[in-house]
Formats: C-alpha cells, sequence, structure tokens
C-alpha cells in the first residue's frame, strides 16, 4: 500500500466531499484534480481512491504534494473504492468525479446553494458537456426537470459527475450497492428520488469524457444486463420504455464504434450506412417517450410520480395553444394510482385543475394524464425538424389542499376574458350553507338563446335550468360543509369565434360567468 496520510479536516458549514477513484488513468487525472482544486468554494474534502495504478498515476499524485490526499490500494472495482472513501471521510455534501471527467468552475458553489435552498432536497444535478479523449468539446446536455416517473421508467436523464448528494439521504436509503459495476449511480438515483425530492440546477457543473474505451462504452452487453437487473428492482413491468431504450442504446454504441472504426474505408461515403440506421431508430423511439419537455410541452400520455406529503389533491397548471393542429378542445383524463378520478374538456386557453389524491399507504403517488389530441410539428409545420408528438404546455404540478369556493382560480373552463366553455368544473370546500353562481348570456348570440345547463354535484346531477338572455342567478345547497366537493355546469349550447367572426378564437364558448361563492342560508 502506497499512501499520503489523511489529515484531520477542519468543519464550519456544510463540507463537500468529492472522491475520484482511479485505475491506470495518468493520461486524464491531472485534469481531473486540477479542476477540483480550482473551485472557489473554500471548504472541500477532497481524496483519490486509486486502486494500485501500475501506470504514472503515483506520480502526478506526489506532484501535489499536501493539496490532495490519496491512497493507492488494490480494491474490488469503482464502486468498492467510493464506498471505500466515504467511509474515510465527513463531508455533509459527496459525490464521486471519475479520473477521466471534470467538474466546471462554480459547481460545488452551485451545488451547496441549491441544498441550502430546501434541507429536504437530497439529490442536486445539473447540466454537463460532452468531450472526447482529446478534451475536445463534442455537445451539451441539458438534463429535464425532475421528474421520478420518466427516471424510473424511462432514462436515467442525470449525468453522474453532475450530480450531488445529501450524505445522510444517502445512508437513509442503503447507499452504494457494490454488486454493481456500471449501474450504481443510476440505482441510487432511483432510490433517491423515490424516497426525497431532487433537484435540478440550470448551470454546468461537470464535463465528461466519451470515448470507445471509456467504461459505458465498453460494457457492452454486461451493463445492458446489469441496467435491466437493477429496472426489474423498481419496475413491475418489462414494457417499460427503459428496458427499449437502453437496448437502442446498447445497439447504438455498438454501430458508433464500429462507425469509427470503418471511417478510414468509408472515407468518400456522403452518409455511413450506420448514421441512416440510428436516424431511423431515434425517429421512431423519440416521440414516444412520455414526458414533460424542457420547452413546456407534454406528450400525450405524461406519468409523474408525487411524494406523498398528505396532501389531498394535485393541482396543474398550464396553457391549451390555439393550434389548428389541435382542434379546439383538449379532453383529459387523470388516472392517480390506477384510478380514474378526473375527466374533462378543456377549451384553448390557460388552466388550472384539481384532481382529488385517493387514499394511499405508499410514500409516491402517481399520476397519469392521457390527453386524446396530440400532433407532431415536423409533420403539421413542413419542413421542421421536431418529431415530438405533443398535446399541450404544462406550467406547474404539485400537491395541495382544497381552497375555499370564494377562489375562483380552482374552476377550469373559465378564461380571463369572463367566458366560460361548455363544461366548468369547480372543488369547493366551504363552512356556509350554499353556493351562489351568477352570469349572463349576452345580447347578440342567438345561438346560446335557451339553452339548457345542467348542474352536478360530485358527478351527480342536481337540477337543469333554461338560460335565457341577460343575466342568470342560481343558489346551490352545500351537500356537506368543510368536505371538498366538485361542482360541475354542463352547457347543451356553445359557439366558435373563429367560425362565427372569422377571428383567431377557437374556443368553444357557452355563456359568461361572473362568479361563484359562498354565501349564508
Amino acid at each position: 500500500m502506497d499512501s499520503m496520510p489523511l489529515s484531520t479536516v477542519e468543519v464550519s458549514g456544510p463540507v463537500v466531499t468529492i472522491i475520484t477513484p482511479s485505475y491506470n488513468q495518468g493520461r486524464f487525472i491531472r485534469a481531473t484534480i486540477e479542476s477540483i482544486l480550482a473551485q472557489d468554494y473554500p471548504n472541500i474534502e477532497y481524496l483519490v481512491v486509486d486502486g494500485g495504478s501500475t501506470d504514472h498515476t503515483i506520480s502526478i499524485l506526489r506532484e501535489f504534494g499536501e493539496r490532495v490526499r490519496w491512497i493507492s490500494e488494490r480494491d474490488r472495482g469503482q464502486t468498492h473504492a467510493i464506498n471505500k472513501g466515504l467511509a474515510m471521510t465527513v463531508g455533509e455534501i459527496i459525490t464521486w468525479v471519475n479520473s477521466d471527467d471534470v467538474l466546471e468552475p462554480g459547481a460545488i458553489s452551485a451545488a451547496v446553494a441549491a441544498f441550502q435552498e430546501d434541507p429536504r432536497t437530497a439529490l442536486v444535478y445539473g447540466n454537463a458537456r460532452e468531450l472526447n479523449a482529446e478534451g475536445q468539446h463534442i455537445r451539451d446536455n441539458y438534463p429535464p426537470a425532475p421528474n421520478v416517473w420518466e427516471l424510473v421508467h424511462g432514462w436515467d436523464y442525470i449525468i453522474q459527475p453532475a450530480s450531488f448528494f445529501r450524505r445522510n439521504k444517502m445512508e437513509e436509503v442503503g447507499g452504494l450497492d457494490e454488486e454493481l459495476h456500471w449501474a450504481m449511480d443510476y440505482d441510487l438515483f432511483m432510490r433517491l428520488a423515490l424516497n426525497y425530492p431532487i433537484k435540478r440546477v440550470d448551470a454546468f457543473l461537470a464535463s465528461y469524457r466519451f470515448y470507445d474505451e471509456c467504461k459505458s462504452c465498453a460494457g457492452g452487453w454486461k451493463r445492458y444486463m446489469e441496467i435491466v437487473r437493477v429496472l426489474r428492482r423498481y419496475n413491475t413491468t418489462h414494457t417499460a420504455p427503459a428496458f427499449f431504450l437502453y437496448a437502442w442504446e446498447l445497439v447504438n454504441t455498438t454501430l458508433t464504434r464500429l462507425n469509427n472504426r470503418a471511417r478510414p474505408l468509408l472515407r468518400k461515403a456522403t452518409h455511413h450506412p450506420t448514421q441512416k440506421l440510428r436516424r431511423r431508430a431515434e425517429l421512431f423511439l423519440y416521440p414516444r417517450i412520455t414526458r414533460w419537455y424542457f420547452d413546456g410541452w407534454v406528450a400525450p400520455i405524461f406519468e409523474w410520480y408525487l411524494l406523498n406529503e398528505g396532501k389531498e389533491m394535485i393541482e396543474l397548471h398550464g396553457h391549451i395553444p390555439p393550434e389548428k393542429c389541435l382542434g379546439d378542445i383538449q379532453r383529459l383524463r387523470f388516472i392517480v394510482d390506477g384510478i380514474l378520478v378526473r375527466e374533462m374538456i378543456i377549451g384553448c386557453g390557460d388552466f388550472s385543475i384539481a384532481v382529488p389524491i385517493p387514499k394511499t399507504r405508499g410514500p409516491m403517488i402517481h399520476l397519469r394524464v392521457e390527453a386524446k389530441r396530440s400532433f407532431i410539428p415536423s409533420r403539421f409545420y413542413k419542413g421542421g425538424g421536431d418529431n415530438r408528438r405533443i398535446a399541450y404546455h404544462l406550467k406547474h404540478i404539485g400537491g395541495a389542499s382544497p381552497k375555499t369556493c370564494n377562489e375562483p382560480q380552482w374552476s377550469t373552463g373559465c378564461f380571463a376574458d369572463g367566458w366560460a366553455g361548455p363544461q366548468v368544473s369547480s372543488l369547493l370546500q366551504t363552512n356556509e350553507a350554499a353556493v351562489e353562481i351568477t352570469g349572463c348570456i349576452p345580447d347578440g348570440y342567438p345561438k346560446l338563446q335557451g339553452q339548457t345547463l345542467r348542474l352536478t354535484i360530485d358527478g351527480k346531477v342536481h337540477r337543469d335550468i333554461m338560460l335565457k338572455e341577460g343575466s342568470f342567478r342560481e343558489v346551490l345547497t352545500v351537500p356537506a360543509r368543510g368536505k371538498p366537493f366538485e361542482l360541475c355546469l354542463n352547457a347543451s349550447h356553445w359557439f366558435v369565434p373563429a367560425y362565427e367572426e372569422k377571428t383567431d378564437d377557437y374556443r368553444r364558448l357557452a355563456f359568461r360567468l361572473d362568479g361563484i361563492r359562498c354565501i349564508s342560508a
């Protein structure tokens, strides 16, 4: 064993532990060490755990003197080396940076700031740059906002060197599994995300090298089977998108390596055969990922996990653009933990929806939203390269408690200009005895005259009222004071301004709604 003694670290605030596992990476490790020593965060605990390298790694480590602590002895692989380093350190926030990766300037400060914003956060991750073996920039990676369902069922979108963890949360979920050699980080990401909040930082935190000899590329079939084994720990079905996407990654990596080897023989070819195959496969797989995209668009089938924090409802805020390819209305179905809890029609414009959460004992709540209408931009707008299948914009999703009926933002189907669609839903809770509904049928709209407005409470028909030109007022008795209930207004007639007045307004409009408020008996 060749080592440099570990000195005592003086803890004053959140100590950040960085561990670099290494074995015969002398050509890269200098850049790794220098990127960590150049960080502007003052309280860093850095340890290099070398597996007994036989190249010039040790001589490089000695060059840094007391600035770098390190040990060099045989180990059982990368995961064992990281766990060994964790046992020798005390940092509250930790990560590992492989000996062929580097941290971006200011990465640790950005991660610590994100952790301090919310003490419950267990994992912070950010953007990362991809480099080749020579350190030349290839592309930038912008991972999406946290989506636990996609992480568990779709894809590991978190780039490991650009991720940081809380030590106590990591220990509570069991730490790194030393039986895993390729997917130990993915396994840890899923366990943390399924139990605690995770957070994305919109900044570049790290750069990683991607080349034929790197561990992820050289893993091949063994790496794929290990990922499948990890996925089966958290998936109840073998038809999750992840199984197919990682199979394609294996094929794509193999084709890339073959393409690199065949390149000297195909210099005169405009398109290599493997490139054409990759483009066709990506065109088939990419639109089928059920996700919330970085620009706010959502796939027609969208699935999401929320931490069970005792909330009674899930609130969603979004927008239906007046795209002709989507039509003038959108039908959404909301399924929570396998139970259909709400189905509704929404017109163009902003919407706010609250759906109830069935009683559940699990740590996570599973939400599935199904949209009837969707489109592929590249097919609708000729010449575009966007092959996603998308349905609507989503601005926010989260748990919530019932509001009082004096707060109209819980109603959906009502627009900012006072018009209401053919279906209006409102989730109410009040200690008053009645609810008052006021509105009108404006002059000059003959198609809206004499229509029927059906009032339902919790899915049961309360009564029908006939609407004539002018104002109307209805008073309903509250079914149960202090308990949430859903009030729906369903109109029998409606019109689309774009068809009648030759405008760009494709909403379905039925009447004007002045308000829904609570009153005493």
